[in-house]
C-alpha cells in the first residue's frame, strides 16, 4: 500500500466513524480520531444473575478496553469488597478487603497478564447481600468495578409434615407448622407472622384455628437478605342445625307436631366469606336446592310425613354438612322427655305422650281426636290457658283423658 493509499484509508476510517455519536442530555458528541485510533483504557463487569438462591452459583463476565497488542495488565477478583478505592497495597489489607493472592476463598489475582483471566462461577458459603470487584491495572492506569450480588437464604415451611403449601383443617382444631432454612449464620433471624421471632430450624402445632382461612409466613434474613415462604390453613366448616323448640343440635330424629309452626335454624362456622356459602338439601320442596347464607332460619309449614332438613357449607378446606328430621306419625302429636310446653296443638288424630316422657307440664288448648299416655310414663299434666286459645277452640274437647294419678286435668 502506497503513501497515498494510506491516507485516503485513514482519512475514510474517520469519515466512518465520525457518524458514531452518543447522546449525553441535550448534547452530542463525536468521537474525535484520537478516540477512534487509541480508546481509553476501561472495563465492564456484570454479575449473572444478580439475585440468586443459596447455594447456587454465580457468573462474572469482565470486559477490558484500551489494552494494546502486547501490553500487560494485573487482574484482581473480590467476592465481597464494597470499597472504591484503585490502591491494590490499601484493598489486600486484611482489614479492608484482604489479599486473594495469599487466599483464595477471597478472589484472585493475576500479575502481567495479557486480557483478563476468566472468573469460574462462584459460590458464595452463606446468604447475605455482597459486592464483588475487580480492578485492573495497566502501568499507572487503574480501572475499579463492582456489581452487586444478592444471596437469598432458602426458607421451607410445611404443614403437618407434608410439601402442601395449603392444609385442610377441621375448625377449631390444630395445625402443626414445621420449617428448616439453609445458608444462614446463628445470626440470622426468622420472624413469623403468626408468633413473632422463631429458631431457625424448628416446628410448633396452633390450635384454635377458627379462621376461614388464614395464611402463615415465615420470613429470615441475614446480612439484610431475606427469604420467606408461606402455607395457608383452611378450615373444614363446623356445622349446626337443629329445630327452633329443640335446644338438641344435628338431632337423628326430632318428634314435631303437626302443622307447628316451628323453624330449622343452622349455623355455620368457617364458611366461605361469600354471601351464599351453603346449600339446602332435603325432602322438603321449599327448602331442597336453596342457596344460603352461612346462619339463618327456615319456617316449617304444613308438614305431614318425616322431612329431613341437610345444609352443606363450603370452606376454604372443603365441605361439611349437617341435618335434622321432623317426624310426623300420620297426624299424631308425640310427645317425650322432661319438657315444659306451652303452645296450642291440633292433632289430626292422637296425642301421644311416650314411654320415656316424664315431668311433663302441658300449658295451652289441645284439639284431637285421641289421646294416650304410655304407662309408664310419670308426672304428666295438663293446664289450659286462654292466652294460648287464639288459633284453636279452647278447653280439652274430644280428649278423653285417663283419669290416674299421673294426668291431672286443670
Amino acid at each position: 500500500m502506497n503513501k497515498i493509499t494510506k491516507i485516503c484509508f485513514m482519512l475514510c476510517l474517520v469519515a466512518t466513524f465520525a457518524f458514531i455519536a452518543f447522546r449525553f442530555g441535550e448534547r452530542v458528541f463525536a468521537l474525535t480520531d484520537e478516540e477512534l485510533l487509541n480508546p481509553e483504557f476501561n472495563a465492564e463487569f456484570v454479575a449473572s444473575p444478580g439475585e440468586t438462591l443459596f447455594p447456587n452459583p454465580v457468573s462474572f463476565t469482565t470486559k477490558v478496553f484500551g489494552v494494546k497488542a502486547g501490553e500487560t495488565i494485573n487482574f484482581t477478583f473480590w467476592l465481597n469488597c464494597s470499597s472504591d478505592s484503585t490502591d491494590y497495597g490499601y484493598l489486600s489489607r486484611s482489614d479492608v478487603c484482604g489479599d486473594p493472592s495469599k487466599d483464595k476463598s477471597l478472589g484472585q489475582r493475576s500479575v502481567n497478564i495479557k486480557g483478563a483471566n476468566s472468573i469460574p462461577a462462584q459460590t458464595y458459603q452463606r446468604a447475605g447481600k455482597y459486592t464483588a470487584k475487580i480492578l485492573i491495572e495497566k502501568k499507572s492506569q487503574r480501572v475499579e468495578r463492582r456489581a452487586a450480588v444478592t444471596v437469598k437464604p432458602v426458607v421451607d415451611i410445611k404443614a403437618n409434615g407434608v410439601f402442601d403449601k395449603h392444609a385442610d383443617v377441621p375448625y377449631g382444631g390444630s395445625l402443626e407448622l414445621s420449617w428448616t432454612t439453609a445458608g444462614l449464620s446463628d445470626k440470622a433471624k426468622c420472624i413469623s407472622s403468626w408468633e413473632g421471632e422463631k429458631k431457625l430450624n424448628d416446628k410448633q402445632v396452633i390450635g384454635n384455628i377458627n379462621d376461614a382461612k388464614k395464611t402463615f409466613t415465615l420470613t429470615c434474613s441475614e446480612a439484610d437478605a431475606s427469604n420467606s415462604d408461606s402455607v395457608e390453613a383452611g378450615a373444614i366448616p363446623k356445622v349446626i342445625i337443629r329445630l327452633r323448640d329443640n335446644l338438641q343440635r344435628n338431632a337423628i330424629d326430632v318428634i314435631s307436631p303437626f302443622d307447628s309452626g316451628n323453624a330449622v335454624i343452622w349455623e355455620a362456622y368457617g364458611a366461605e366469606a361469600t354471601p351464599t356459602p351453603c346449600t339446602a338439601h332435603g325432602s322438603d320442596p321449599g327448602w331442597d336446592g336453596k342457596l344460603l347464607a352461612a346462619n339463618g332460619s327456615f319456617n316449617i309449614t304444613g308438614l305431614t310425613s318425616t322431612t329431613t332438613y341437610s345444609v352443606e357449607c363450603r370452606g376454604y378446606g372443603g365441605t361439611n354438612q349437617a341435618s335434622v328430621t321432623t317426624k310426623v306419625n300420620k297426624g299424631n302429636c308425640a310427645f317425650m322427655g322432661d319438657n315444659t310446653i306451652n303452645a296450642a296443638f291440633f292433632c289430626e288424630n292422637k296425642l301421644v305422650v311416650l314411654s320415656n316422657a316424664n315431668n311433663i307440664n302441658f300449658t295451652g288448648s289441645f284439639v284431637a281426636k285421641d289421646f294416650s299416655i304410655a304407662t309408664i310414663a310419670k308426672n304428666i299434666r295438663f293446664y289450659y290457658q286462654a292466652i294460648l286459645d287464639d288459633k284453636w277452640p279452647p278447653g280439652f274437647r274430644y280428649l278423653e283423658l285417663p283419669k290416674t294419678d299421673e294426668v291431672k286435668n286443670n
